[in-house]
């Protein structure tokens, strides 16, 4: 009898303890978080429903450098009844400008079998120090015609210029 009685009362106390599951979702505001380089991000938040009540969750860490590329990470966070429930949002920061390129000026109006000299090109870029220049095209001074240089100035995010010299030879 006593086990009876024991098993009953610990059946009715597992009963007494239901907790009630809520109906919980978070979703970001406008998910634009793909911006360029120095340009502005306007950070629209989250917001959380529980129970289908929206409430916007508040920003618990925001260290986006517009002028920095990287990934950026912005926490949000939310509190009901001593349960805090968070929302991340991933920021990338782009650099999508290519670089400024312009020809040195040179001598690009050659005598057959004269020497030809390339003064090539200045360039910058609005991040990056270190660009790659590549050059294709030739100029053949012992042959006459037009020859076209062309100068492709790249930065670190894959962003290039081109531009042309073109190069005669004369008689």
């Amino acid at each position: 009898m006593k086990k009876i009685f024991v098993l009953l009362v610990i059946v009715l106390l597992s009963g007494c303890n239901t907790t009630e599951e809520k109906d919980v979702s978070t979703s970001l505001i406008n998910e634009n978080d793909i911006i360029s380089l120095g340009e502005l991000h306007i950070d629209t938040g989250c917001v959380i429903a529980i129970d289908k009540k929206e409430f916007l969750m508040d920003s618990v860490s925001n260290n986006i450098d517009e002028n920095i590329i990287g990934e950026y990470v912005i926490t949000y966070s939310y509190l009901d009844d001593e349960v805090t429930y968070n929302c991340t949002r991933f920021v990338k920061v782009i650099d999508s400008t290519r670089p400024e390129v312009t020809l040195n000026p040179g001598i690009d109006t050659i005598k057959i079998n004269g020497v030809f000299i390339d003064a090539g090109v200045t360039y910058s870029d609005n991040y990056d120090t270190s660009l790659t220049v590549a050059i294709s095209g030739s100029v053949d001074t012992g042959v006459m015609g037009r020859y076209i240089l062309t100068y492709t100035v790249t930065d670190d995010s894959s962003n290039s210029t081109d531009i042309i010299r073109i190069v005669n030879v004369v008689n």
